[in-house]
C-alpha cells in the first residue's frame, strides 16, 4: 500500500501472524486436524521461494517486520548474509508481499546482474511491458542516467517502485568491469535522488564485501544501510518446518521437529536441503492420516540421504540394476539432489578463485582450472557459468597485454586485416569499430546494420576504400543485410 500524500510505503497490512499454535501440544493437533486437508505438497523442494509463494514462508516474520520498518525510514536496504542463509527467499516471499504491492500503488522490478545487469534489467521489463515498449527500449540504454529514466518513467503510473537486485555478488563474480562500472555509476546516479518513493533493496554473500573496497560509494552504503542475515533459531525452524503442514490440517508425530532441526544443524544449516526433504517427506506420507511420522523420516534418511555414506555409493550403482519404478523414483531424486550440491560446492570454488585474482593471480588460475578438470567430465552439462567466467578472468588477469574498449554491448565478430595492422569487430547492437594493434580507434564506430553482426572481413584488395586504413570491409547482420 502507498500513501499517495507523502510518498511512503504503508507497511504492516500484509505481514503473516506467528501461529499461535504450539505445535507440541495434543490438544492443538487436535484443532489443526479440524482444518480442512490440502494434499498438495506445501514445500518447494528444490525451488526457489517467489512472491507467489508468501502464504508458504514462515519463520522470518520478525525479520521481515524489522526490514520493513527500515524501508519506510530508509530509501535502500542492503542484506548480507551466507550462502543458502535464505536471503533471496525473505525478500521475495517475505518483505516484498509485506509491503503491499497491490494494482497502481507499489511496482517491484526484481532481477539479478548476470553477466549484463543492463541486459537483465531489460529482460525483466521486456517480460512485463513486452519487447517493443517504450519502458524496454529505455532499458537498452547503457547510460548514467538510465535507472533514473526508468523511475521516471513508471512513476507515471505508480506511486512508490521496489527495485530488488538479488545476488548483487554477481556483479564481481559474472559482470566484466567495464559494464559493471557503467552499473554502478547508474545505481549511484540513482542513490543520489534521495527518492523517498524509490526503495532499493540489495542481497549479497558477506564474503563479497572486500570487493567494495574499490567503490567508495558502495562502503558508504554498507556502513549505513546494511544488515546481516543471521541462521535461522531452533525456533524460527519450528515455524518454518510446522506451520506449512498445520495451513494444510497436517501435523508432525511427537519429537520429529526437533530430529529434523538436529539433523539440519549435522549438515550445516543448509536450508535447500531441509526444503528437499521435507517436500519428499510429505509425497512418502499417506497425507490421508494427518500426521507425518517419525518412521518415514528415518526411511527418507537411509534412503534418499545416504549420499554422504558408502551405503549411497552402492545405492545409486547402475551395475544393481533398477526392477522397480520406485526404486528409480528414489535413484532420480538422490541424484537431483546431488546435483544441487555440486552446484552450491562450484559456486563456493568460483567465488575463491575470484577473491585470488587480485592478490594471488597464478593461484586463482591454477585452481579454475583444478575446478574445471575436477568436474568437468562428471558434469558437463551442468558445470556453472561462475566457474567459467572465473577461468576467463583468471587468464585475463596475468596475461593481458592490452584492451579494446569502444563497444558497449557484447562483441559477437572480430577479424584481422591482411597486412596484420589493423583489427575490425561487430556487436550485437550492429556497430562497427575498426583498430589499431595498440587498441586504438582508427575511425568512429559506425552503425552497420539495424540488428546485431554476425560476421566481419578485410578485402584483400583496398583500392576505393574511402576510410583511413586503406581496407575495404565487408561486414553481415542478422537482419540479412550485407554492408561494404
Amino acid at each position: 500500500m502507498v500513501n499517495s500524500s507523502e510518498g511512503d510505503i504503508n507497511i504492516g497490512c500484509n505481514v503473516q501472524g506467528i501461529s499461535e499454535y504450539d505445535f507440541f501440544s495434543d490438544s492443538n493437533f487436535d484443532d489443526i486436524h479440524c482444518r480442512p486437508l490440502k494434499t498438495d505438497s506445501p514445500y518447494l523442494g528444490l525451488k526457489t521461494f517467489e512472491i507467489k509463494d508468501k502464504d508458504k514462508f514462515f519463520g522470518r516474520e520478525k525479520w521481515i517486520a524489522n526490514l520493513g520498518d527500515r524501508l519506510k525510514k530508509d530509501n535502500v536496504l542492503l542484506l548480507l548474509g551466507a550462502s543458502d542463509t535464505g536471503k533471496s527467499s525473505l525478500i521475495r516471499a517475505g518483505l516484498i508481499p509485506y509491503l503491499g504491492s497491490n494494482k497502481k500503488s507499489l511496482i517491484n522490478i526484481s532481477f539479478h546482474p548476470d553477466e549484463n545487469p543492463f541486459k537483465s534489467l531489460y529482460q525483466c521489463l521486456a517480460s512485463t511491458y513486452g519487447k517493443k515498449s517504450s519502458l524496454a527500449d529505455i532499458s537498452k540504454e547503457i547510460r548514467e542516467n538510465t535507472l533514473i529514466k526508468i523511475v521516471t518513467f513508471l512513476k507515471q503510473d505508480y506511486q512508490c517502485i521496489l527495485i530488488f537486485i538479488d545476488q548483487f555478488e554477481e556483479l564481481f563474480t559474472k559482470t566484466q568491469k567495464p559494464e559493471r562500472d557503467k552499473f554502478f555509476a547508474s545505481l549511484f546516479q540513482l542513490f543520489q535522488q534521495q527518492d523517498s518513493s524509490v526503495k532499493i533493496v540489495l542481497t549479497m554473500r558477506s564474503d563479497f564485501l572486500d570487493r567494495f573496497s574499490e567503490y567508495p560509494q558502495l562502503a558508504k552504503i554498507h556502513d549505513r544501510y546494511s544488515r546481516i542475515l543471521t541462521r535461522m533459531s531452533d525456533g524460527e525452524l519450528k515455524l518454518a518446518i510446522a506451520e506449512p503442514a498445520a495451513k494444510n490440517g497436517v501435523t508432525f508425530e511427537q519429537g520429529l521437529v526437533e530430529q529434523i532441526i538436529h539433523d539440519f544443524h549435522q549438515q550445516n544449516d543448509y536450508l535447500p536441503l531441509l526444503a528437499y526433504t521435507l517436500d519428499v517427506l510429505w509425497e512418502r506420507e499417506n497425507i490421508v492420516n494427518r500426521v507425518l511420522k517419525i518412521k518415514t523420516y528415518q526411511e527418507l534418511k537411509e534412503q534418499t540421504f545416504g549420499y554422504l555414506s558408502e551405503q549411497a555409493n552402492q545405492f545409486i550403482n547402475p551395475s544393481l540394476g533398477w526392477r522397480d519404478r520406485h526404486l528409480r523414483e528414489k535413484e532420480q531424486e538422490i541424484q537431483k539432489l546431488n546435483l544441487a550440491l555440486t552446484e552450491l560446492k562450484l559456486r563456493e570454488q568460483s567465488a575463491r578463485v575470484l577473491n585470488l585474482l587480485p592478490v594471488q593471480p597464478l593461484e586463482g588460475l591454477v585452481l579454475a582450472i583444478q575446478t574445471m578438470g575436477d568436474n568437468l567430465e562428471k558434469y558437463p552439462n551442468q558445470l556453472l557459468a561462475p566457474v567459467l567466467g572465473s577461468l576467463k578472468e583468471a587468464m585475463n588477469t596475468p596475461t593481458e597485454a592490452n584492451s579494446l574498449r569502444g563497444h558497449e554491448q557484447e562483441v559477437n565478430c572480430v577479424a584481422f586485416s591482411p597486412d596484420g595492422k589493423f583489427i575490425v569487430s561487430g556487436s550485437i547492437d550492429g556497430i562497427l569499430c575498426l583498430w589499431d594493434l595498440q587498441g586504438n580507434l582508427i575511425t568512429q564506430p559506425w552503425q552497420g546494420h539495424e540488428e546485431g553482426v554476425i560476421s566481419v572481413a578485410f578485402s584483400p584488395n583496398g583500392d576505393g576504400c574511402a576510410n583511413p586504413s586503406g581496407v575495404r570491409i565487408v561486414s553481415v547482420g542478422f537482419d540479412g543485410t550485407v554492408c561494404l
